[in-house]
């Protein structure tokens, strides 16, 4: 995965109103390793413990990166399963998302 990519992904779950500072650093701390468009096996435990936050938050910080497309699982319809990688988004598509969040800010804001 290129850095633009990459950059335009992680301004992509910036936007993203349902993510809390546990999701962002569980995301962070997960980044290194899923530069590559690779699975990764992930341990809940140890994350958790290198992050100082509980196992069930690391749990449900990555069930919400699935559901808001910023991860991708491994197997998709059997929970998160501990393998994951980055969306495979493509910098156009990742744009047009970014480009979307931001409009659709600006057309709330309108309505006021």
């Amino acid at each position: 995965m290129n850095k633009k990519t990459l950059t335009s992904i992680l301004k992509f779950a910036a936007l993203n109103d349902e993510l809390k500072t546990k999701d962002y650093k569980v995301l962070l701390y997960l980044i290194h390793n899923l530069r590559n468009d690779e699975l990764i096996t992930i341990s809940q435990l140890k994350i958790a413990d290198d992050l100082n936050i509980a196992r069930s938050d690391v749990s449900k910080s990555i069930k919400k990166l699935i559901n808001n497309e910023i991860l991708q699982s491994a197997f998709p319809h059997s929970g998160w399963n501990k393998h994951i990688r980055l969306h495979p988004y493509e910098l156009d598509d990742i744009t047009e998302l970014i480009w979307g969040k931001l409009y659709d800010e600006d057309e709330d804001e309108d309505e006021d």
